[in-house]
């Protein structure tokens, strides 16, 4: 911690952390990181399980090829939007934290590579509509926190083929107007 402390990062590239690839924790919490890019396209992180990046400054990251990655924790950060393209081959992620961002907009289909995650946490961001096919595809996926976000409308669809879906929280200091027909329907 003190050598990225000492440095002040702005934009990390994680492939710079190689040696450290029999590791199974990275804790990057708090280094005022703006952006994070991982491609582990050498696959030379194979036992690497937790990433933390909590209370950093992120706007952006890539994550790709983490294939052994389980726990994910981007919260207390800048995100604005969640993109398809932002978690590409992480398939054993059973914990993703995004909560406490400035998060408005999830893309259709922002989760479907995630086949093994069971908890989404995206309470305390700013998403005022649930899309259709938001969640589609999270076969694993038991719970999802959206509590304290302005959500006016669930459209159709948006909970999709949740067959292991045990708690949806949405209500607490929402605004929910609409929900579709057919948007809680598996």
């Amino acid at each position: 911690r003190d050598f990225i402390e000492k440095y002040d990062f702005r934009c990390l590239d994680l492939s710079l952390f190689e040696k450290y690839s029999k590791h199974e924790k990275f804790n990057l919490d708090k280094c005022q990181l703006r952006c994070v890019k991982i491609n582990n396209s050498k696959n030379s992180m194979i036992s690497l399980k937790s990433l933390n990046f909590n209370s950093n400054k992120l706007r952006e990251f890539k994550l790709s090829n983490l294939t052994t990655l389980q726990y994910l924790d981007l919260s207390k950060n800048n995100l604005a939007i969640i993109k398809k393209s932002y978690f590409h081959n992480l398939s054993q992620l059973l914990t993703l934290k995004l909560e406490g961002n400035q998060i408005k907009k999830i893309e259709p289909e922002a989760f479907q590579a995630l086949k093994s995650l069971r908890g989404l946490e995206l309470e305390d961001n700013f998403i005022d509509t649930i899309f259709s096919f938001t969640f589609e595809g999270l076969q694993s996926l038991q719970k999802i926190d959206l509590r304290n976000n302005p959500i006016r409308v669930i459209e159709a669809n948006a909970f999709l083929d949740l067959p292991q879906i045990e708690e949806i929280s949405i209500l607490n200091l929402n605004k929910l107007e609409f929900i579709e027909k057919n948007a809680l329907n598996d």
